[in-house]
């Protein structure tokens, strides 16, 4: 098994990443603050839970924090708070898996720059 780092795959997992994520920030910040929207605990939590439905991809990796107001019956805030999914630092890893033994280091970089290739190939 080879264990590749890629800063190119890095930085698209990132890009994917907050492509997804931002919608979903969003919906969840305006939830509470919608005009002439109910602010009620339970209208609001029924809306988060649309919207984490909507957006299960990104949502499993943030726990979203109510802030209610003094009588507890009015959400007056929302808080995503972020709980990364995969270890920091794993980002741009990926492995390379073989059932060959004997391997020789022409047949390392051989097999490297072929799939670097035909990843370039996906990607132009």
């Amino acid at each position: 098994m080879f264990y590749v780092r890629s800063q190119a795959e890095a930085r698209k997992e990132t890009a994917i990443k907050s492509k997804l994520t931002e919608p979903f920030l969003a919906a969840a910040r305006s939830s509470p603050g919608k005009p002439l929207g109910t602010k009620g605990t339970a209208r609001v939590h029924e809306r988060i839970g649309r919207i984490k439905e909507k957006h299960a991809l990104v949502a499993k990796d943030y726990e979203i924090i109510y802030g209610y107001d003094s009588s507890g019956d009015v959400v007056c805030d929302l808080h995503g708070l972020h709980k990364p999914s995969r270890p920091f630092g794993s980002q741009g890893v990926y492995f390379l898996g073989t059932s060959i033994r004997d391997l020789s280091e022409e047949w390392i970089w051989q097999t490297y720059t072929t799939v670097r290739r035909s990843r370039l190939a996906f990607t132009s």
